[in-house]
């Protein structure tokens, strides 16, 4: 036996004397395994990494690649400084023995793998480097796409680059559907100057799967011919994505024709009366809530399309027909599982009738403009009325006239408001002219404390001209319903009053028959 060392590869391995332990040499290895097994160090952690460094030095000699890769593990874990480089030289070739003579066996490789992801940040830099490369190469031998993935992620871009190992991350990511990350393994292969037939093609099929770009799948699949002309896959690869391409822009020249007819047909939809664009409305409302209906498709039986648009069969065939020819619908050319014909709806329509009704011109207005007719003009006197206002003088005449031609043509097209402020605003202007005809320049009233005030006449509003005008009683008893009208046109030339009453035809009538009678006394 003895105390001091033990050789280790032409080194000594020195133990501190301090230490009360003994080593029995023997000469089968098998027996020196059982004697160091029986030796417990766990306390000792000075004496650990050498114990573990021993126990691989005799599982090397036994040829025993797994132990001696377990010994070295944990003799790393717990070396001293000065063990580091020894341990890294040996725990490097352990690593490698052990992929190589496990690179057929998938959970020792597993186990590999696993223990290398664990230990990874307590190796030196360049040792993790060397055994990541091979340990990748050797879990995509046997499909392990998962846990090369998972190595992948604790290193840099570059790592990977030296290792050179971008296919087997390529290919990998790409069996777990991590395309997009596939694509970019893929490229970076090609970046660093390495190029290979079954890269450009996989390459291909992730550009036509995560971008549909077809024309670049082309291009690559035909980089990948040039370098190996007799590769099938890629070559029917070509091919296929080759026909693919020629029916997806055949598909979309026809879908731009329909589209540009589709929007061609919107003219026609301004120029149709409202019943059409009612049942527009329907078939649409209707298609929408049904079940076979899909991005503006729908199945029409012949005895859907009447129930759609909730009219008889006869008049909805007859509606169909002028919706085809107009493109409102189209026939696609196929039909559902039941043989029914498949239509397709013009997209737009929806969105143009909603434009088309914001257009609408109010049926006041509409119906309103049928009422402007000379025999409505006479039966309110406005002819002989506008006879009297050109006789006024020059300075109120076409002040007058502007005031009575829209008070009348608001009151023929019954806009009641404007009628009621027009009306207040007419006779305030005809009372003007008639006192500034008489010299009456100053207007007096009463103020809130009761004292009779003057106020010039311009700066007068309605209220203070007719209060003036009643108690002079300038006009007579008939002239007493403009207090009325003064009342009704303070009111509701306020929103607010509005709210709180309702304007009606009565209000309104009351308002321009006393402009016309004040026209009349006053002209």
């Amino acid at each position: 036996m003895f105390r001091q060392y033990l050789d280790w590869d032409g080194g000594p391995i020195w133990f501190d004397l301090s230490i009360p332990i003994e080593f029995i040499i023997e000469h089968d290895l098998k027996q020196v395994i059982k004697a160091l097994n029986s030796i417990t160090v766990k306390e000792n952690q000075k004496l650990k990494s050498k114990w573990y460094l021993i126990k691989a030095l005799v599982y090397r000699g036994l040829n025993n690649k797994v132990q001696d890769y377990n010994s070295l593990r944990k003799a790393y874990k717990d070396s001293e400084h000065y063990l580091t480089d020894l341990l890294n030289d040996h725990l490097r070739t352990a690593y490698l023995n052990l992929i190589y003579d496990k690179s057929d066996k998938v959970q020792d490789l597993i186990k590999i793998a696993s223990d290398f992801k664990s230990d990874i940040y307590i190796f030196e830099s360049s040792f993790r480097k060397e055994i990541f490369g091979s340990l990748v190469k050797a879990l995509f031998e046997v499909k392990l796409y998962k846990q090369i993935i998972e190595l992948y992620r604790l290193f840099k871009k570059d790592d990977v680059t030296k290792a050179k190992i971008w296919f087997e991350i390529g290919y990998s990511l790409s069996e777990l559907k991590e395309l997009k990350e596939a694509k970019f393994a893929y490229e970076t292969y090609i970046e660093t100057g390495s190029t290979s037939s079954a890269v450009f093609n996989n390459l291909a099929n992730l550009y036509k799967q995560v971008d549909q770009n077809y024309l670049k799948a082309i291009e690559y699949y035909k980089k990948a011919l040039e370098i190996e002309p007799d590769d099938k896959i890629a070559r029917n690869n070509l091919k296929n994505t080759v026909e693919q391409y020629e029916e997806i822009e055949a598909e979309n020249k026809q879908k731009k024709s329909i589209d540009n007819e589709f929007k061609l047909s919107l003219k026609s939809l301004q120029d149709e009366n409202e019943y059409i664009h009612g049942k527009l409305k329907e078939f649409i409302a209707g298609a929408k809530l049904d079940s076979s209906f899909n991005d503006w498709s729908i199945s029409i039986p012949n005895f859907k399309f009447a129930k759609l648009i909730k009219t008889e069969k006869q008049r909805a065939d007859s509606i169909k027909d002028q919706w085809l020819k107009k493109n409102y619908i189209k026939h696609s050319g196929l039909t559902d599982e039941y043989r029914a014909a498949i239509y397709l709806i013009n997209p737009y329509i929806e969105k143009e009738l909603e434009r088309i009704e914001n257009y609408k011109l109010p049926e006041s207005w509409i119906n309103g403009m049928d009422l402007l007719t000379i025999n409505n003009l006479n039966g309110i006197n406005y002819f002989e009325t506008r006879e009297k206002i050109q006789k006024s003088s020059k300075k109120f005449r076409s002040l007058i006239e502007r005031d009575f031609n829209e008070l009348v043509f608001n009151y023929i097209v019954k806009n009641e408001k404007a009628t009621v402020v027009l009306a207040g605003s007419l006779i305030e202007l005809a009372l003007t002219y008639y006192f500034e005809k008489k010299k009456i320049l100053q207007i007096p009233y009463i103020d809130s404390k009761g004292v009779t005030r003057n106020k010039k006449l311009y700066d007068c509003v309605l209220n203070d001209l007719i209060f003036y005008a009643e108690k002079q009683s300038l006009f007579g008893l008939d002239f007493q319903h403009l207090s009325n009208l003064s009342r009704i046109y303070r009111n509701f030339i306020h929103p607010g009053r509005e709210l709180k009453e309702k304007l009606d035809k009565a209000k309104c009538d009351l308002c321009f028959i006393s402009a016309n009678e004040v026209l009349k006394m006053i002209l």
